[in-house]
This record gives structure tokens, C-alpha cells and sequence, in this order.
């Protein structure tokens, strides 16, 4: 896959492009993608995507606390490995967020561009607040010369599956159908940073998780079963997002801890990406270290049967 910051002088033949925000880059977003794939196929084009970043929430709304599934580096990740010909990534700031719909196609589209083909989501709008929509795009193809296919949306047990939605189910720790909407685990990448090592002390030896990228969405508060590649083996671990309130007298900053089952081996200052399978229980505080240990036995047992 060819990663362009702009899109002039790309040198793609014959684009067939789709153009959105993809955060989560979900199955909803992939039905759209196997559309551009299977079109730029039939055309002899080359399947792009062109997306923005950062994204349009964090810039239009800047003192909204909008909250990622993807950062950058995942969602390239991801497109990648669907089998995307070209990704442009178009810088998003507030002078662009103020271009009118007609302006973006013209000058991004037709002119820089020159697509052929333009594969649309059915609920995507573009162009200053959000005034372009299907219609204006048929309009402007017409215009323009190039061919609008539209996708309709794709629903899982009768849910439309949205990158808004998914946030919600992870914000209230419903990881299984949030994995079900994304077509994958949920992830987070993090580095492993010194703590208070109690874990250790108790029988349960933690990873300390930074997560550097302050856009991310961290899963609500609890004990979650988790999964990541470390010394290229496969580990089940348990992973508490939360305030330790067995531990801690007073709340401080939520820590993100994870204890890999059957691993022994050195993680500090090491990056590693962590799967959520699904959420175990609440965090709750104990009434003493030896009822915490207790319930830990009982989170692993659950774990390793997962």
C-alpha cells in the first residue's frame, strides 16, 4: 500500500476512491471498502482511500473530549492488510473544515485526483458543516465526470454498525459485541513503565501500561480478559483498568495493569499490544489483601477456560 500526505501529483491511475474519517475502520466501513475493491477491479483502477487526520472532532470541536478506536498508525495497519492500493491522508485543519462541498470535489477530487470512480457510505456527508451528502455528490459527478456508487448500511442483529456506537459499547465494557461490530479485537498499544510492584508481592506479577497516544479509547473501569503476542507466543492475560481501591486509601490517575498468565520473562520499557476479549466484573474494593488475592484466583481460573 502507497501512503500519500497529498493529493496532487499521487501519479494513481485511474482512481477509484472512497473518502472518509474510518476510525475503527469496522465492518461497516469494510463493506464499503470490499465495494471499492471489487469496482477498481472491474475498472482496471487503483483502489484509495482518502481519510483525514487528525480527526475532524478533535479539530471542529476542539474542546470536545472525543475519545479514538484507531490512531494513525492502526489505521494504516489495518487498510493495509485489507489490501488497499493507495492511502492519502489529507491534513485536517479548521481552514479545510470550511471548504464547501462543491470546493473539496472540485479541487481535491476532479482536479487533484482526477477519480473515475467515487464509492460512498451511506451516511457519510463532507464539506463544510457537513452540507455535502449523496445527492450534491451525483450532482458534482455529473459535473465533473466521474461515477457515484453508493453502500447502504450494514446492520449486525439489527444494529447499524457505527464507529459512534462501538465507542459506546466499549465505554460500558460490552467488548464482545464492540469486536463483533469491528471485525477484530479491540486493542490498545502501550509501554511498560515501572510500578508499585505489589503485584508482585501478592502472587500476581503486573505490566504497568502507558498508552502515550491521549486520544485513545481506554475501555470503562473493571478487570478484562486479554490476549497479546509477547516473545512471539500467544499469552491469555488479566487486565484492570481502574483506581486499585483495595490498595490505594486515596483515588489517584486510573492505571492500566495486565498480568500474563504463564509468562515469565522482562517487559519493562517494552511496547506491546494488548487484545480485549471480554470484561470478567467490576472493579470493586475488597475488604482485605487476602480477599483480593482470592478473587484473582478466580479471575485467572475464568481466563484460562476463555
Amino acid at each position: 500500500m502507497k501512503i500519500h500526505y497529498t493529493t496532487k501529483n499521487t501519479g494513481i491511475l485511474r482512481p477509484v476512491v472512497t473518502v472518509g474519517t474510518f476510525d475503527g475502520v469496522h465492518l461497516g466501513h469494510r463493506a464499503v471498502i470490499s465495494a471499492l475493491i471489487r469496482i477498481a477491479d472491474e475498472v482496471n483502477g487503483e483502489a484509495s482511500v482518502l481519510t483525514f487526520w487528525p480527526h475532524p472532532r478533535l479539530v471542529v470541536n476542539a474542546d470536545n473530549n472525543v475519545k479514538l478506536l484507531n490512531t494513525l498508525q492502526e489505521k494504516i495497519n489495518i487498510l493495509e492488510k485489507i489490501g488497499i492500493a493507495n492511502l492519502i491522508i489529507v491534513p485536517f485543519t479548521v481552514e479545510f473544515s470550511r471548504l464547501s462541498p462543491q470546493k473539496f470535489v472540485n479541487t481535491y477530487l476532479a482536479d487533484d485526483l482526477k477519480v473515475k470512480e467515487l464509492v460512498f457510505g451511506y451516511d457519510h456527508f463532507f464539506g463544510y458543516e457537513r452540507k455535502g451528502g449523496f445527492d450534491i455528490l451525483k450532482q458534482l459527478g455529473d459535473k465533473f465526470d466521474f461515477s457515484v456508487h453508493k453502500e447502504e448500511a450494514l446492520t449486525f442483529q439489527n444494529n447499524k454498525i457505527s464507529s459512534t456506537q462501538i465507542r459506546k459499547l466499549i465505554l460500558k465494557g460490552d467488548i464482545i459485541t464492540a469486536n463483533n461490530f469491528l471485525g477484530y479485537n479491540y486493542s490498545i498499544t502501550g509501554l511498560v513503565k515501572d510500578g508499585y510492584k505489589i503485584g508482585r508481592a501478592i502472587g500476581f506479577p503486573t505490566a504497568n501500561i502507558i498508552v502515550p497516544d491521549k486520544e485513545k479509547l481506554i475501555p470503562c473501569n473493571g478487570v478484562y480478559a486479554v490476549k497479546a503476542l509477547l516473545n512471539d507466543s500467544l499469552f491469555n492475560g488479566m487486565l484492570n483498568i481502574g483506581y486499585r481501591p483495595t490498595i490505594n486509601d486515596v483515588v489517584k490517575d486510573i492505571s492500566i495493569e495486565v498480568h500474563f498468565i504463564n509468562f515469565d520473562g522482562d517487559l519493562y520499557n517494552k511496547k506491546i499490544e494488548i487484545e480485549f476479549i471480554r470484561r470478567i466484573r467490576d472493579e470493586k474494593k475488597f475488604d482485605s489483601i487476602d480477599e483480593l488475592i482470592e478473587q484473582l484466583y478466580k479471575d485467572r481460573e475464568i481466563i484460562q477456560r476463555e
